[in-house]
Formats: C-alpha cells, sequence, structure tokens
C-alpha cells in the first residue's frame, strides 16, 4: 500500500470499550458503547522537556551546552459529546446510572473516591477527503484508537438559553499492550501504543444505549 497525503475532517463515530485492571477489554453486558453523538475529541501530546546541562569557566567561557530530547509522558485528552448520555458518561467517567421505572440518568462518583480506576479503551473516526473534495474511494475513513485513556472526569454543565455542553476533561492516553486487537477483535495492526491511526473502509453502526464485549 502505498503512503496516502489527505486531509481527514470530522468526527462521525466513537466506540468506547471499558477495560480491566490489566488493560484487557473486559467482556460482558455494558462495557462496550458506540456512539455517532461525538462533538469533538482532542488528544494532546505531553512531553517532558529534556533536562538541560551547562558548565561555564571562571574566566567565562562556555565549557558545556547541552540538552537533552524531549521525551513523551502520555497524550491528554478532551472531548465533548452533543448529549448528556447517562450510560457513555458512566462508562467514560464513573458515576452510577439510575432509573425510575423508563427514566435513565446518571448520578455523579462519590466524594473523594476514584472515578474510573482501571481506565477505557477510545476510538473515534474521521473522515479522509481526497483532491476532489470527496471521500477518498480507497480508504474514505481514518480509524483512530487509544488502547488506554485513564482519568477522565465529566466537565462543567452549562444549563442556559443554549445547548448543553457535554465535556469530558483530564484524560490521560497510556500505553495498552494487553488490548491486543481491541474489544471486537477486529483492530488489524499494533496496538502497543497511547496512539494510533489506520486507514478504514467503513464506520461501526452505533447505537444509543450498552452493548456487550464477547468473550475473546
Amino acid at each position: 500500500m502505498s503512503n496516502q497525503c489527505l486531509p481527514s475532517i470530522q468526527a462521525c463515530a466513537l466506540r468506547v470499550a471499558r477495560l480491566e485492571a490489566n488493560g484487557v477489554p473486559d467482556p460482558g453486558a455494558n462495557n462496550l458503547y458506540v456512539s455517532n453523538q461525538l462533538v469533538s475529541i482532542t488528544p494532546t501530546p505531553n512531553y517532558r522537556e529534556g533536562q538541560e546541562f551547562n558548565m561555564v569557566s571562571g574566566c567565562g567561557d562556555v565549557i558545556l551546552d547541552y540538552m537533552d530530547d524531549p521525551r513523551l509522558r502520555w497524550w491528554d485528552v478532551e472531548l465533548a459529546l452533543a448529549t448528556p448520555d447517562p450510560q457513555l458518561t458512566e462508562l467514560l467517567a464513573g458515576g452510577d446510572v439510575v432509573t425510575d421505572g423508563d427514566a435513565v440518568g446518571w448520578a455523579s462518583p462519590a466524594l473523594l473516591q476514584r472515578t474510573n480506576p482501571y481506565g477505557v479503551s477510545i476510538e473515534f473516526w474521521t473522515k479522509q477527503v481526497d483532491e476532489n473534495g470527496d471521500l477518498d474511494p480507497d480508504y474514505p475513513y481514518l480509524w483512530w484508537a487509544m488502547p488506554k485513556v485513564k482519568s477522565l472526569r465529566a466537565g462543567a454543565k452549562n444549563a442556559e438559553n443554549a445547548a448543553m455542553n457535554n465535556p469530558f476533561v483530564g484524560g490521560r492516553a497510556v500505553q495498552n499492550e494487553n488490548w491486543y486487537d481491541g474489544p471486537l477483535n477486529d483492530w488489524p495492526v499494533r496496538s502497543d501504543r497511547p496512539l494510533i491511526y489506520i486507514p478504514t473502509t467503513h464506520l461501526p453502526t452505533t447505537a444509543c444505549g450498552y452493548q456487550s464485549i464477547p468473550v475473546s
């Protein structure tokens, strides 16, 4: 396959999977969500700057002037949803889904408790556009994966004469060698890095509500 040099636009789908303590996608009901409600997602690299080493002689001559290379620590992750979805909020940021008959809501985590100790994996899909402004006929989408995102929390909400914000902030995407081929056994390449993407031909099927992760 030749290298692709195409721009990417928009955010079309989101898939979130609950993880076990060892980073493996947790099989069972209520552990997966595939949504078309993603408004935006922003992974930002977080680097530790390289250490500087300097030495000057008693006469003012520079003897040593060296700076070590920076090291990637993790990717900071923020995202926003179009709707205050109770089940997807619980999966991303902890807390509890609450029900009253057919009514489904969300309760925040209790004070001073760890919100989501094992983290989740997050995948999202963007469009890939060719030189004619159309979706690329061979690989119309980019499939992005973050095999382990820790520390996500629900962000500030607004109640006013405007659409309510549904942000999630504070996430850290780190390496996860135990994610393997993902929650549905369909990730096609290596997954041992904090952020990976690959061109793909299709989007996942989205739905409102939890889904299950099958036993591998």
